[in-house]
């Protein structure tokens, strides 16, 4: 202390990742407005999320990638269940998209299923295929998944081909009207009709605000 009268040692528990190892995963490109994350550097949780006990023997714990870039560091895998918002159902269907980083060190296969309340137990998720020693990007179209994305509970990873997986970038995605899709996707046209400004995109004419004109 500061009259020199006490010290103490602590011992401070730390763990690497033994190469190969992941650099930063790569930057999202959708904006914060159209965004529901649940774990990313980039954008606010939009909730909370937990490891629930489900008897797994997967440890997960933050891994810096560089400064101010963390992801999840998963090691041992048999599988690993997330618990959202305390299991209180959200409403997801709003969102279009999953997106996911992944990184193993060599090439798996990962399996991904959001959870949605009453949802059977043997309702199938997503097989990830993986690329070893690098980033791979998903983005999940939530049709395809046999959850109701409006009693969203939990996030399932399981029916792994290995046991070492670095995630990042875990969030829900969407667009509310079609203007606010990228412009490489959908190119708008801006006209001026009875003095009002018109947006034309797809054959489709949108007011300022993005509603639809009859």
């Amino acid at each position: 202390d500061f009259s020199g009268l006490f010290s103490d040692t602590v011992s401070v528990v730390a763990s690497t990742l033994a190469a190969p190892a992941p650099g930063s995963a790569p930057t999202p490109m959708q904006t914060a407005p159209y965004v529901r994350s649940l774990y990313s550097d980039h954008f606010a949780p939009y909730t909370t999320f937990y490891a629930g006990n489900w008897y797994q023997k997967t440890q997960s714990q933050e891994l810096v990638l560089a400064e101010g870039d963390t992801a999840l560091l998963l090691t041992e895998f048999d599988y690993l269940g997330w618990e959202i918002n305390n299991n209180v159902p959200m409403d997801m269907s709003s969102m279009s998209y999953l997106h996911i980083d992944v990184w193993t060190p060599a090439d798996a296969v990962l399996t991904l299923l959001p959870i949605s309340q009453g949802l059977a137990d043997n309702a199938p998720g997503q097989a990830l295929t993986l690329v070893g020693n690098e980033w791979n990007t998903f983005d999940l179209l939530l049709d395809e998944f046999p959850t109701d994305f409006k009693k969203f509970i939990q996030m399932k990873f399981s029916d792994a081909t290995a046991t070492t997986f670095v995630i990042d970038n875990v969030y829900f995605w969407g667009y509310v009207t079609a203007l606010q899709q990228p412009a490489d996707t959908l190119t708008p046209i801006k006209v001026i009709e009875d003095g009002q400004v018109v947006i034309i995109r797809e054959g489709v004419k949108y007011d300022v605000t993005g509603r639809a004109i009859k």
